[in-house]
């Protein structure tokens, strides 16, 4: 899984060579990411507390150039962000 401060496995590799970024956009964290490799399945998935990592429903977007993102809106208190990626 792809994540800030994470571990990276084979899979992030085919994601984008810079990986994936994330960013504040206004009232949402942008999570933005490449996929080098469309057959994989990407979820976007977060948690406040770095124990469940239940997926978002957060929509994907595409500029249709190739970047893809997630826009996860921002409550108060924590939320980490992170791109499973499965074959």
């Amino acid at each position: 899984m792809a994540c800030c401060g994470g571990y990276l496995s084979a899979a992030d590799y085919y994601i984008s060579p810079s990986g994936p970024a994330g960013f504040r956009q206004g009232s949402v964290f942008r999570f933005q990411y490449r996929k080098a490799a469309p057959e994989l399945s990407y979820e976007g998935q977060s948690s406040t507390n770095f124990g469940n990592w239940p997926a978002t429903g957060v929509a994907e977007q595409s500029d249709g150039n190739g970047l893809f993102w997630r826009n996860f809106p921002i409550s108060s208190g924590r939320i980490f962000v992170r791109l499973a990626v499965d074959p």
